[in-house]
């Protein structure tokens, strides 16, 4: 096909027009077009692919956890254990499991602890968000591990705090870190363990980002306090919340592990964030509460720990070097 082109065409000046003359290709009759946004990409193959760092990982709590031993309770299920409604509720209404977990951390994430009057309008959402089958069984009784949770004295150190006290400016729920950390075998963390804070770790060398998790951070005056929440199942009496079946739960459930790395991420960002930060002065502990065995006249149910600067900093010296 020939194509004549004109672009200039005067009729009294025939010399002064410009012919350009091409060929174009032939083209088949079924010829589709295609954009070449939906053409496909060659890629050329990659020979030799090493990786620099062959240990990088985002990895977790969970992840360095092993398969581990969790305490098996020989529970008495017909209720005779219990003494009041509460109990009744707490210890056998409140169905063992993730479910149970998983309703007691999104009520506990969005409740003011300052405030009982909106106390119901959050419990009749987390039931109605969880399951709404529940929510006339379950109201009275959530409720009152409220009350219960907000009443309870929880004794650190040198001093004793209430959730209540703690203003709701000053706290955060479901705070999530990811800070680097340096190649590290996990028997150097493991080798830190004594009897009273064991450790138990997945064997392998590890690398890159640790991610995880805090449930609760609250700063009263200059200190800042970690609190995860636990709705284990212990037993079905309060006497299974003291603390020696807590230290059995800590221990069996490697919760050790679990709160040294909460420790160091918010170390980590308090050292950045706070002025002449100091961990003695700054960082007031790390409070467990089983909530099934939190009643607002007792200690039970509550296990607290501060390990000592150096412990911690040894702990963070293994992540950070390797």
């Amino acid at each position: 096909m020939v194509v004549i082109v004109f672009h200039t065409a005067l009729a009294n000046n025939p010399t002064s027009v410009i012919d350009e003359v091409s060929t174009l290709p032939e083209i088949s009759p079924n010829f589709i077009y295609q954009s070449a946004a939906r053409q496909l990409a060659q890629y050329e193959t990659a020979n030799n692919f090493l990786l620099k760092f062959t240990n990088w990982q985002k990895i977790s709590y969970s992840y360095l956890n092993p398969e581990h031993g969790v305490r098996v309770m020989q529970t008495d299920n017909t209720g005779s254990g219990s003494k009041t409604s509460y109990d009744q509720f707490i210890f056998y209404q409140l169905r063992k499991g993730a479910f149970t977990g998983n309703l007691i951390h999104y009520l506990l994430e969005h409740a003011d602890f300052t405030n009982p009057s909106g106390w119901e309008n959050t419990i009749q959402h987390a039931l109605r968000r969880m399951s709404p089958a529940l929510e006339e069984t379950h109201a009275e009784g959530l409720h009152a591990l409220m009350n219960h949770l907000c009443n309870v004295s929880l004794q650190g150190v040198n001093e004793t705090i209430t959730l209540p006290q703690i203003h709701r400016n000053h706290q955060v729920a479901e705070l999530e870190f990811n800070f680097p950390i340096g190649e590290f075998h996990t028997q150097q963390l493991a080798d830190l363990s004594t009897p009273e804070t064991p450790f138990h770790l997945e064997k392998g060398k590890w690398q890159g980002l640790l991610n995880g998790k805090i449930d609760f951070i609250g700063m009263l005056g200059d200190q800042f306090y970690i609190i995860d929440w636990k709705s284990n199942h212990l037993g079905n009496q309060l006497s299974d919340y003291t603390a020696a079946g807590l230290q059995e739960a800590m221990d069996s459930n490697n919760y050790h592990l679990q709160y040294y790395i909460y420790l160091s991420a918010l170390y980590r960002f308090l050292k950045i964030r706070l002025p002449n930060f100091d961990y003695d002065q700054h960082i007031g502990g790390v409070y467990y509460l089983f909530v099934r065995g939190i009643r607002a006249d007792a200690d039970t149910g509550i296990f607290f720990r501060k390990p000592s600067r150096q412990a911690l900093l040894n702990f963070m010296q293994i992540l950070d070097r390797g």
